[in-house]
């Protein structure tokens, strides 16, 4: 299972976009695509989860309105929302 909590707040003349990633349960080393979609249409970015947790960040000079992990489902997971 892996879990996914993000963020987006302004930055300079832009925005940054933070997404944590927590894998619970097995360990895997696995490409995942992050979808950032804004006014302008998505984006892909490309991250390499390789521990139990991991924090990428991103840049964006439009505001994103929504971030999307694994859109087109290549990993089977699960996938769901981090609590404290």
């Amino acid at each position: 299972m892996l879990a996914m909590e993000s963020s987006v707040r302004s930055a300079g003349d832009g925005f940054r976009i933070a997404c944590t990633f927590e894998q619970r349960g097995n360990l895997y080393h696995i490409p995942v695509d992050i979808g950032i979609e804004s006014r302008r249409g998505m984006r892909i970015e490309r991250v390499e989860l390789t521990g139990r947790r991991h924090e990428f960040s991103f840049e964006s000079r439009d505001e994103p309105f929504r971030i999307l992990l694994d859109q087109k489902g290549w990993v089977l997971m699960n996938v769901v929302p981090m609590r404290p």
